[in-house]
């Protein structure tokens, strides 16, 4: 059977998935949740774990998956300047939308997509979930003033639209993605990459991309990424 890694993303790094004892056949996961949920008799509950990972649909019925928790989020403390004059904000991940503090009402929001958007009151979501998709969205706005919490690693695609183009705008640095090691990597045949920051934590701690291995990239992004590294 073909063996496929994924390195994943946990939210805190509380919620990385460890064994619990040396023989144990699998590591367990742990509740993401802010509160107690109360299962009933008979009842179930979806509880969130914390762990982002997208699995290509061709893999979900074939291979051996293996997921590698490489990298967690760390907020940053912040400073807004002049958040009463703010009249947009956009998200550009669920990561900054988990790190936000201050009420959104009044604000039009902007959602870089599908995912994005979910998490957040009625927003504007851009037509393909990239900088370029948000820029194509901007481009039909009129926009007083920006605000974008952002991760410290975003691209700085966006940051020159909004320069050039004159638009009033505050970029903050929300949150940084730190990588983390989990242990020697199992035996695999392949590796899914789900982002950029995955990329950056897996050649920090193991080095080059394999060349005997199969590499597999989600999104015209983290492909990007992949092929400036040769």
């Amino acid at each position: 059977m073909q063996k496929i890694l994924v390195p994943l993303q946990a939210e805190d790094e509380e919620l990385i998935p460890t064994y619990s004892t040396e023989d144990a056949s699998g590591a367990d996961a742990r509740a993401s949740v802010k509160e107690p949920v109360v299962i009933e008799p008979g009842c179930t509950a979806m509880i969130p774990t914390g762990l982002k990972v997208a699995i290509p649909s061709r893999y979900k019925h074939t291979g051996h998956l293996i997921h590698y928790p490489i990298i967690h989020t760390v907020p940053l403390p912040i400073d807004i300047h002049n958040w009463p004059e703010v009249t947009h904000v956009l998200f550009t991940s669920p990561n900054a939308v988990k790190h936000w503090t201050l009420p959104l009402h009044s604000k039009t929001l902007i959602s870089i997509g599908p995912s994005t958007a979910s998490l957040l009151p009625p927003s504007l979501i851009a037509p393909f979930a990239t900088q370029e998709g948000v820029i194509a969205l901007l481009q039909t706005l009129t926009i007083p003033y920006l605000l974008w919490p952002r991760s410290s690693q975003s691209r700085p695609l966006l940051t020159s639209y909004l320069t050039e183009n004159n638009i009033r705008f505050q970029a903050v640095d929300l949150y940084k993605t730190v990588s983390q090691y989990m242990g020697p990597l199992p035996e695999y045949d392949e590796i899914v990459f789900t982002s950029p920051s995955t990329v950056r934590a897996f050649t920090q701690i193991f080095g080059p991309i394999p060349s005997g291995k199969k590499i597999t990239a989600i999104g015209p992004i983290t492909a990007d990424y992949l092929r400036g590294l040769g």
